[in-house]
């Protein structure tokens, strides 16, 4: 993994030598998730449940570096936070509800690749930026804030990694930027046999220094 890491360190910096272009990006965003199949049946002391999983907007913030004039590699990391709403209504019977709220915060290191589609303007330096990439997702608090009395939520029933694909498009003008992007989460939100995917839609901005 060390011998990985070192590898990918120097093939940055040689791309960053040879391009003649860096630069640091600073950024807050809002993401909006759509879970994918967010339904399963659990059973809970002999009873059955019809369990429904949502995901509350998440927030983001976070630094990047654009290396490369025309084609760029673009490496990162960036916080996020986001609240799990889970209802368990029951199969038979009353048909009572209980929902759980957990809060959940990541931190998540994307590595990108992307074209500018204009010619480099020294003077606005406008351009259009397509991009696509992995993120590496990793899980570092969860906060029960609404029990329901029925389980109680723990740190292992969430995945501890998720490993998304990411595309997107971004504008930058002077020394401002913003990013559109979706997040395609490839493995599930918990590690219990939920079948539960958050897929993400995010909307980044933020402000650039050129190195």
């Amino acid at each position: 993994m060390k011998k990985i890491a070192l590898s990918a360190s120097f093939l940055i910096l040689s791309f960053a030598v040879r391009s003649q272009l860096l630069d640091i990006r600073a950024y807050g965003g809002i993401g909006v998730v759509n879970v994918a199949d967010p339904n399963s049946v659990s059973t809970i002391n002999g009873l059955k449940y019809d369990n429904t999983t949502e995901v509350s907007s998440v927030i983001q913030v976070g630094v990047s570096s654009t290396i490369g004039r025309r084609v760029f590699i673009q490496p990162g990391i960036f916080w996020q936070s986001g609240t799990v709403s889970t209802t368990k209504t029951e199969t038979f019977g009353t048909k009572k509800t209980f929902e759980d709220q957990t809060k959940l915060s990541m931190i998540t290191v994307p590595i990108k690749i992307g074209i500018r589609l204009l010619k480099y303007d020294k003077l606005t330096r406008t351009n259009v930026r397509l991009f696509g990439g992995i993120d590496a997702q990793f899980l570092t608090a969860v906060d029960q804030t609404k029990e329901s009395g029925l389980v109680t939520v723990k740190t292992e029933d969430f995945a501890k990694w998720t490993t998304y694909g990411d595309v997107g498009v971004g504008v930058d003008f002077l020394f401002m930027f913003a990013d559109l992007g979706y997040r395609l989460a490839f493995n599930t939100l918990y590690q219990t046999g939920d079948q539960s995917r958050a897929n993400i839609i995010y909307v980044n901005a933020g402000f650039k220094i050129k190195l």
